[in-house]
């Protein structure tokens, strides 16, 4: 063996314990490996030492399988193909001070140990290739990101046809020859990297739908420091049939909890007491005294066990209907019902706001030890402890929503222990648990009692279905605090969020939409859940096929789409903003960071924040997506508004 190939097998080892952090044990190997290259050192094997080495190496790949397997789970895989280097490296190193090119074949294979025995005529064995392989196998498990992989094996493979023996072409030919085989491998590397991250979106997409578990009314584990992709499956998991119209967003509050601590909020005192119904009515009261409240929700969803926790409004005054046998609710005022399993519904009334039937505790006022540095100075900055609870709750959400961004992707590795440091000092950007967590934080260090809830937020209304609804990616966090004597909501997360996730949605989301009604609709028929491994899935894909033929028959007739203009007049307002335009054209020229919010573009485009750019950008969110809309003044004010904005853009050079 010439010191070409041991410097192979050094820097595939390099590269392993770098990736998998074996330092130790890659330095003593590749240690090894530089002491075979002593003449003195070497040493004289027979067939029979490479089959005894050979056994040992068996030996020590059952025991690593027997125990990576009991440790890990099927997880053990992979933690397997970590360790191989380990297993593999008594063949190698008895080749390395043999000093030989190979070694028996029949040392691996008992098929040729009992033909050749003992004979040194067979057949041999390079394990320089093999290793240095299953070195980068290793290596690629352990990698945490793609691309400094693909680049040490690019540099690691290149090295290897450099290594070899020239036999037709000088050095810089084979040189200009690797180049080029990197350049190819690194654009296929890629190219198989994005189809994978698709396909894998799929699988997950697809497994979701159909995969959906109950909230934990004990503990929630947020989604800080996480490295998967975050709430992109749009299966429907809630109904709702309101009237009248609610305020637009409508939080639903499905657990609210206290303690926080490594990333984990729970709830350490969770005892629910079962709740009495007002005499001879199925009707549930959930404040003392009992009251009906102004506005209905008649919420349907699938219950997949007898006794779960259920989204409802903050200010939910009873709930009732059939369906209900038992009411039950902890002291942080979150509520389980005892539904029949299967499609339920269920009746909530809400409103107007009424005092708090819990005060607050102790704990609403706990900050965690390894926060309270970092969370008090942000409360010192923002002179939080000088507002009233409710002025101090707007402060928070307007330095959110300036300083910060929403992202559906957290990084994949965090700098430190305390990932929510690392949010709110380095990244500035993050998903709703992220904002969440800040705000009940901050709001308990300003001495407001605040809690953390967990639900989702309704706003999008189905047109198909004529009713509002939820999808799984709709679940949010925020902070609940206790203002005027009843607990309120403070969502800090920025607006654009929502859009954010719509735009994510994947092409076929109408077609599973479809596919989920017609689920809806069986298991509403058999009131419970349905056979998917029966009659429903040929039924689902033919009634698919039927209307998939429509609608491509009446497009290619040229027929026009007859729906609904405007539902409840909510749906499609706002779309002729006369700020639209003005924001089009500036986006052609300065177009807004990943997850920006509109103020603080329009800003940084600006140079400067003023009253006519707040007013402006103001009007423009309520004629969005505010149901009530603006009045025809204001919307006369909105266009002068968006001129002068125009003329200030000209100005600037920016249109």
């Amino acid at each position: 063996m010439n010191t070409a190939r041991r410097v192979l097998i050094v820097i595939a080892l390099a590269g392993w314990s770098w990736y998998a952090g074996q330092w130790l044990g890659g330095a003593l190997m590749a240690a090894l490996v530089c002491a075979s290259l002593h003449n003195g050192l070497r040493v004289d094997m027979t067939p029979r030492d490479y089959f005894r080495v050979a056994d040992l190496t068996s030996v020590l790949f059952a025991g690593l399988a027997v125990l990576c397997f009991v440790r890990y789970g099927f997880r053990g895989i992979y933690q397997i193909m970590i360790w191989l280097p380990y297993v593999v490296f008594p063949l190698v190193i008895a080749q390395c001070f043999n000093g030989v090119p190979g070694i028996p074949r029949a040392a691996l294979f008992a098929s040729l140990r009992r033909r050749y025995g003992d004979s040194t005529d067979g057949p041999q064995s390079d394990t320089v290739l093999p290793y240095f392989m299953a070195c980068l196998v290793a290596a690629s498990v352990a990698a945490p990101d793609a691309g400094s992989f693909v680049a040490f094996a690019g540099g690691a493979l290149g090295a290897l046809l450099l290594a070899a023996p020239a036999r037709r072409h000088a050095l810089p030919v084979r040189g200009v020859f690797v180049v080029a085989v990197a350049l190819a491998g690194l654009s296929v590397a890629v190219a198989a990297f994005k189809v994978q991250q698709q396909l894998e979106d799929l699988m997950v997409y697809l497994a979701a739908q159909f995969i959906h578990g109950e909230r934990d009314p004990n503990q929630v584990i947020t989604a800080i420091g996480s490295v998967s992709r975050l709430k992109t499956v749009d299966k429907i998991v809630l109904r709702i049939d309101a009237a009248p119209i609610p305020r637009l967003p409508l939080l639903l509050t499905e657990a609210m909890y206290t303690r926080f601590d490594h990333g984990v909020w729970s709830l350490p005192d969770n005892q629910f007491v079962a709740v009495d119904a007002l005499p001879g009515q199925a009707l549930w009261p959930l404040t003392e005294p009992a009251r009906s409240g102004t506005g209905r929700l008649d919420i349907h969803r699938l219950q997949r066990r007898e006794v779960s926790t259920v989204p409802l409004p903050v200010d939910a005054a009873t709930v009732g209907g059939g369906d209900i046998f038992e009411t039950q609710r902890n002291g942080v005022d979150t509520v389980m019902l005892e539904m029949p399993v299967g499609e339920s519904s269920y009746q909530v009334t809400y409103g107007p706001p009424a005092p708090a039937p819990y005060r607050p505790a102790e704990f609403d006022l706990r900050v965690p030890d390894s926060y309270a540095a970092l969370i008090d100075r942000y409360a010192r900055d923002l002179e939080l402890a000088a507002l009233p609870p409710a002025a101090a709750a707007a402060r928070i959400i307007e330095f959110f929503e300036t300083h910060y961004a929403y992202t559906l992707e957290p990084r994949r590795r965090f700098p430190s222990r305390y990932p929510l440091r690392t949010f709110l000092e380095t990244t500035r950007s993050g998903h709703c648990e992220y904002f969440a967590t800040a705000t009940v934080l901050m709001l308990r260090s300003a001495g407001v009692p605040a809690r953390y809830a967990v639900g989702y937020l309704v706003q999008e209304y189905s047109e198909f279905e004529q009713r509002w609804i939820a999808r799984l990616r709709h679940r949010h966090a925020w902070a609940l605090a206790y203002i005027d004597g009843r607990w309120q909501s403070v969502d800090a997360t920025p607006p654009g969020w929502f859009d954010i996730e719509d735009q994510a949605a994947p092409p076929w989301q109408g077609v599973m939409d479809l596919a989920n009604w017609l689920l809806y609709k069986t298991r509403r028929f058999g009131r419970g859940p349905a056979d998917d491994n029966g009659l429903l899935a040929p039924l689902t894909v033919t009634a698919l096929t039927v209307v998939l033929a429509v609608l491509i028959y009446r497009r290619r007739r040229g027929r026009p789409d007859h729906r609904a203009a405007d539902t409840g007049g909510h749906v499609r307002q706002g779309l002729d903003s006369a700020l639209i335009p003005l924001l089009e054209q500036l986006e052609q020229r300065h177009p807004p960071a990943p997850a920006e919010p509109l103020r603080a573009w329009l800003t940084r485009c600006v140079g400067g924040r003023d009253e006519t750019m707040d007013r402006a950008v103001t009007l423009h969110y309520r004629y969005r997506f505010d149901p009530s809309g603006i009045s025809p003044t204001e919307r006369n004010e909105l266009t002068e508004l968006a001129a002068l904005l125009g003329r200030r853009l000209v100005g600037a050079d920016l249109q």
